[in-house]
């Protein structure tokens, strides 16, 4: 094997690994189920544990007084920059997300 096809199939596999972890985020994030807050506006990602994860992007400060309102609310800390993974030992994105967390409850709405 010449010097360029290793570097090709080395590329290859790189190319590959990266498609083959983003279909899997993209798919695995997709199974979590979604609810809409009070305004319909803002999907919220409802775990089985003791936090929201909100999303990654709001569309301005009310949506965001908004969020921020709602997890007081809920008895939780608002997190600008939180983790959107549900277990810290599966492979995940990261990247900031809001997030509500040590809520006294389960989300259940």
């Amino acid at each position: 094997m010449t010097k360029h096809q290793k570097e090709f199939t080395i590329i290859f596999i790189l190319l590959f690994s990266l498609i083959a972890g983003s279909i899997y985020f993209y798919f695995s994030s997709q199974i979590v189920s979604t609810k809409e807050t009070e305004n319909n506006s803002t999907p919220i990602v409802c775990e089985e544990t003791n936090r929201e994860v909100y999303g990654t992007s709001v569309t301005g400060d009310n949506e965001l007084k908004t969020l921020k309102d709602k997890c007081r609310l809920d008895g939780g800390v608002f997190n600008e920059c939180g983790s959107p993974c549900k277990n810290p030992t599966e492979a995940c994105a990261s990247v900031c997300a809001f997030t509500c967390e040590d809520i006294p409850k389960e989300c259940s709405e």
